[in-house]
């Protein structure tokens, strides 16, 4: 898989979700971080990324990226489900709503600390900030 594919799977607990590689395979490819896409129902919606209808084909009513349900595989685990016929595939996501997903981890509070880091590590994100200093007393 590349950064950027995005497929219809359901790995998540309430059915099929457009499903979008993060990270970049190539630079680490024992851990895949995905992130999926749900609508937006009136319940909980997570800010850091909405998604509207035309930026992605499969995307056909306001939705947003659920942070909370991302997900690390390896490479191969996903490429045996693809080639399982066990996901869907879909067109993948266009270079500016890949950036928008990658930006929308850094300003999320529903991101597992390790997803965040491989983002991190991969240089995808930048890192945080340095604390503030502390002052003299």
């Amino acid at each position: 898989m590349y950064a950027g594919d995005s497929f219809v799977a359901d790995f998540g607990t309430d059915g099929f979700h457009l499903w979008v590689v993060v990270s970049d395979p190539f630079k680490n490819d024992k851990e895949v971080l995905i992130v999926n896409l749900t609508s937006v129902k009136g319940r909980y919606t997570d800010p850091a990324c909405l998604v509207a209808v035309g930026d992605h084909p499969w995307v056909n009513k306001p939705s947003y990226v659920e942070y909370y349900e991302a997900q690390i595989h390896t490479d191969a685990y996903l490429d045996r489900r693809h080639s399982a016929r066990s996901v869907t595939p879909w067109q993948p996501v266009s270079d500016s709503l890949l950036e928008r997903i990658r930006l929308g981890a850094t300003s999320t509070q529903n991101l597992h600390g390790d997803h965040l880091q491989l983002l991190q590590d991969q240089g995808l994100i930048p890192p945080p900030p340095p604390p503030p200093p502390v002052p003299n007393p």
